[in-house]
Formats: C-alpha cells, structure tokens, sequence
C-alpha cells in the first residue's frame, strides 16, 4: 500500500496535489515498492536552511530527500519556486519539472544516488523513463 502525505508550506506557487499523488504512486509501482512517503512543497528560503544544516551547502537547492526505512520511505522537500525557475530555464512545464523533482526525490528514498558521474548517469536515466511512462499515461 502507498501512502503519501503533501504539505504545502509555500503560497506563492499554485500546486495540483493530485498529480504530485499519481506520480508518487506510479513511481513506486514501477520500482515495486509500498510504502509511506512525505511530501513538503517549500520555498527556496526554506529549502537553502535545510540544505545548509543537512548538506552543509548554503544555496536553494531544488529536491532534498530523507530516506528511513521499508514502511516509512522517507520525507522530500521541494522547492516550488526552484522546479517553476528551472521549468522555465529548461522550457518545460512546470508540472513536467515537478514530477521530475517527486521522481527524483523517490529515487533517492529507494537507494539511488548521484554521488559520481555514474550514478548521475544511471539516476537520470531512470528519472527520465519514469516521467515520460507517467506523462504517456495522461
């Protein structure tokens, strides 16, 4: 069973829940898992304080996962502002880069990681296939 909670702690951005919903659990179906996963939709200010006293980096970042374990998967921290300036940067929809930063962040709860060019690789790879399965799938 999936389960995923969102909360969104920013007003700036309109967000639409239910997609974030459908790609979480059509990501976890695809990398057969259950589980429980915690969503907070942020701003860049928030974001930029936990990425500096949990990675020790002092800008916004995009995504921040904390995994825990087989039941509980893990929290994801998004950065709305951050996915609707890189939507723009990229020329992609805001909602295409905010299933790609869920997508991301799940991958991170299950054990991917982009510590080397590698991984990276392999990460985005996966990313990529998940969201364009997602987005036929419309």
């Amino acid at each position: 069973m999936v389960k995923v909670d969102i909360k969104n702690v920013q007003c700036k951005i309109k967000v639409e829940r239910k997609f974030i919903r459908r790609v979480v659990r059509e990501t976890l179906k695809r990398e057969a898992k259950d589980g429980e996963v915690s969503i907070v939709l942020t701003d860049n200010e928030y974001i930029r304080e936990l990425n500096r006293k949990y990675r020790s980096v002092d800008r916004a970042t995009d995504v921040l996962a904390f995994p825990m374990d087989e039941e509980i998967l893990g929290d994801i921290v998004i950065s709305v502002e951050k996915a609707k300036e890189q939507a723009l940067i990229y020329r992609e929809s805001f909602e295409n880069e905010l299933g790609r930063l869920v997508i991301h962040g799940i991958l991170h709860l299950l054990g991917y990681n982009d510590s080397n060019r590698a991984k990276v690789k392999k990460m985005h790879a996966r990313q990529e296939e998940i969201l364009k399965e997602i987005l036929s799938c419309k």
